[in-house]
């Protein structure tokens, strides 16, 4: 029996411990089985790959913005082919593959179908500001919110400046003002 390729994936330490790590590496891990490929996973916070030899095609994954751009600079200068998971690649360039899903699109089909529901107050609750997928998030909730004619949306959003408990205290003191409530992932909506 032949050794298995190995499949390298690079993610950054503390997102490694988190429950949407979790789920990305299972998913990585089941495909990479089916194909012969053995995981190798390399969970650090520096954003420079390490020094093994490594295949022509690696995965990084990541929630935090400042790494993933520095992870991707770094295997970019290694020469490697980059395939991103559960980030939206387009964001890296044409030569940057990646599978996730469109955070922008279902931003905007949440916005719609509460203004479909008579529901325009809606608030953003819970984004944090180092995460990439908040902020592609955010973005198109700022977007749709602006092209249905509200003025400032920038008082709707609801940031975690550090616990989620200080963020929901400064949204529940306007609770009332709001007639929805969008949540950029399940761990803050469950909150």
């Amino acid at each position: 029996m032949s050794p298995k390729e190995i499949l390298p994936v690079f993610t950054e330490a503390s997102y490694h411990l988190s429950p949407w790590s979790g789920q990305t590496i299972s998913g990585i891990e089941n495909e990479a089985v089916k194909h012969s490929y053995q995981l190798q996973i390399y969970a650090d916070t520096e954003g420079a790959p390490c020094r093994d030899n490594l295949p022509e095609v690696v995965i990084a994954t990541s929630g935090k913005s400042d790494w993933n751009i520095n992870m991707v600079a770094a295997l970019e200068n290694a020469g490697k082919r980059i395939v991103l998971a559960g980030l939206e690649a387009e964001n890296f360039g044409e030569h940057i593959s990646g599978a996730a899903f469109n955070r922008k699109d279902s931003v905007e089909i949440i916005v719609r179908y509460f203004y479909s529901c008579g529901r325009k107050k809606i608030a953003f609750f819970g984004i944090d500001k180092n995460s990439t997928n908040d902020m592609l998030r955010l973005d198109a909730f700022e977007q749709m919110l602006t092209t249905m004619g509200k003025a400032d949306p920038s008082r709707d959003i609801f940031f975690v400046e550090n616990i989620i408990e200080e963020c929901y205290n400064r949204f529940s003191a306007h609770i009332n003002s709001y007639d929805a409530v969008i949540c950029p992932n399940d761990v803050v909506a469950c909150y």
